[in-house]
């Protein structure tokens, strides 16, 4: 006589369960939220639509935002806010009718803490089912400049700052359609005001050439470009060594004056 431990008995019985004819499961069909949004504006829906077999009992609906529970709903009682969301959702007549089939967050307005990966999850009392999709608040950079300054007799320096943007973002210098090596620094303020500067020290151009500054937001799509045509500028030279020589001159007479009275 074959012996069945209670944990085989219970998987077998499942299985004759949901084998029947009639037994559909849980599946979420659609996951629609934004992958981008700029940040103040609104509102926006997190949406999942999912559908429950027939024999499914112990319906529980969560979100999540990263590892953050944001909504709870276990009919028929009224859904639970929490979190980053709580005073910032509402609810449409037409979207409270369809519980059994969607769960619909309207946000009446995104902010930068928002910025995040938002998990669905559909649960009864034989299975859990979950899809993730990530959504990121962005603001838009307040300024993007380009400059070509003097770094030597035979180089010069090209500096790209941008201001403002979050989150943090990727400069580029571009010269003549091609892409250069760069090195970046990313300084914050007191104020909490991020700006970032990108630099490239290059051989001066002998002829004309296009210096672009492009900025990206990685995760939304958001590009934008600053440019300068620049041309060889033989006074940039004449310049800064004429600012060399004050110092120098300087230097010179007060080596002579500090001789003459030492010896006075």
């Amino acid at each position: 006589m074959r012996h069945f431990s209670l944990k085989n008995l219970i998987i077998r019985i499942l299985l004759i369960f949901i084998t029947q004819p009639g037994y559909n499961g849980v599946k979420i069909t659609k996951l629609k939220l934004p992958l981008a949004v700029h940040n103040g504006t609104g509102p926006i829906e997190l949406i999942c639509v999912y559908r429950i077999g027939r024999h499914e009992n112990g319906l529980v609906v969560k979100w999540f935002h990263d590892l953050e529970q944001i909504y709870q709903w276990i009919p028929p009682m009224p859904p639970q806010i929490n979190g980053i969301i709580s005073g910032l959702t509402e609810y449409l007549p037409e979207n409270t009718n369809k519980l059994l089939s969607h769960s619909i967050i309207r946000l009446k307005k995104v902010n930068l803490a928002m910025t995040g990966v938002y998990t669905c999850k559909i649960s009864t009392i034989l299975e859990d089912i979950a899809e993730s999709r990530r959504m990121t608040v962005y603001v838009p950079d307040q300024k993007l400049n380009i400059y070509a300054d003097y770094y030597n007799n035979t180089h010069i320096n090209l500096t790209c700052v941008a201001k403002g943007a979050r989150p943090s973002p990727i400069l580029t210098i571009i010269v003549d359609g091609k892409q250069l090596d760069n090195r970046s620094i990313r300084i914050e303020n007191h104020r909490n005001y991020p700006w970032i500067k990108q630099e490239a020290i290059v051989s001066n151009y002998s002829n004309p050439a296009i210096i672009q500054c492009e900025i990206t937001i990685p995760g939304t799509g958001y590009r934008k470009r600053e440019k300068l045509i620049y041309y060889y500028n033989k006074q940039l030279e004449r310049n800064h060594n004429f600012q060399q020589r004050p110092s120098l001159i300087i230097a010179i007479t007060n080596v002579f004056l500090t001789f003459m009275f030492s010896n006075g």
